[in-house]
């Protein structure tokens, strides 16, 4: 692979009720948990400045709320319509970013198999979280998109598990390091290994992954309630039996001012993504892509 590309992705959450102003940003790697930098990885020169307007994320909102285009999520002959695909996948990977604001992990998580190249755990990194935190048609669409790279994800994940005993052995002892570093050059070196075309192909997936995760920001109504919660907010309410968030969500954002009810059920929605994810981050299995 020509380079490693890490994301920059800022998520912003916006004045809460007390006029705090707090921006949270999620970047490529800080380092390897052993003094070193990458600072010879580049980041992408492409990040997003365009506000795109949230999906509805609850079902029941989801079926009574349609002015962001659900009209057209199918055409006449019942097929899934791809503009509508396309506004709800901006939708979810922009939810993905404002919840990154207040979950280290997500962000760790995405930095570190876009920095190895890793699509093919990427591609199980982002559906396992947006699976919490988007609603059945963003879901949809987020497989829809992951399945146009297929092939590109197929010859990853082929050349990533394809290890002689050494290289597994070596692998191993950088994984029981936690040598995030070491790791991502391993794969780099096997994908380098791989012919010039297969190379291209993955490198052009990654490219577009990157763009297309780095590009969506959070609806301003949404990002504004969410600045109503801290991180220390959500630990606790982590604490909280799950039936209890919506009414803890609800008296929060009164107290800000805040009851749209579409607004209202889409932070109800995240808040909920957020404490109920599961504590395993960075523990996902490669996809085996047929």
């Amino acid at each position: 692979m020509r380079s490693l590309i890490v994301t920059s992705l800022l998520a912003f959450v916006y004045a809460n009720c007390k006029e705090r102003h707090t921006k949270v940003g999620y970047s490529g790697p800080q380092g390897d948990g052993h003094g070193r930098t990458p600072s010879q990885i580049p980041s992408p020169q492409h990040s997003g400045t365009a506000m795109v307007a949230g999906a509805q994320n609850n079902q029941n909102h989801q079926n009574s709320n349609n002015e962001h285009g659900s009209q057209n999520q199918q055409n006449n002959n019942g097929k899934f319509d791809e503009n509508s695909s396309e506004a709800h996948l901006e939708s979810c990977f922009a939810r993905l970013r404002l919840a990154a604001a207040f979950d280290n992990s997500i962000a760790q998580t995405i930095n570190k198999y876009i920095s190895s190249s890793r699509i093919d755990m990427l591609k199980g990194a982002v559906e396992e979280k947006t699976q919490s935190i988007c609603n059945q048609m963003e879901q949809i669409a987020v497989l829809q998109y992951f399945n146009k790279h297929h092939d590109a994800i197929a010859e990853a994940n082929k050349a990533a598990i394809d290890l002689t005993d050494s290289e597994k052995d070596r692998l191993n002892t950088l994984q029981n390091f936690n040598d995030t570093l070491g790791e991502q050059i391993f794969y780099q070196m096997k994908f380098m290994a791989l012919p010039l075309g297969s190379q291209q192909q993955i490198q052009r997936a990654l490219t577009d992954i990157t763009k297309t995760l780095s590009s969506p920001e959070p609806q301003s109504e949404l990002s504004r309630a969410m600045g109503a919660f801290t991180k220390e907010d959500i630990e606790e309410l982590k604490k909280e039996d799950i039936s209890d968030i919506p009414e803890e969500v609800v008296e929060r954002l009164k107290e800000c001012g805040i009851t749209n009810q579409a607004t209202v059920q889409d932070t109800i929605k995240l808040v909920q993504g957020l404490v109920t994810r599961a504590q395993k981050h960075n523990q996902f299995k490669p996809n085996t892509v047929d």
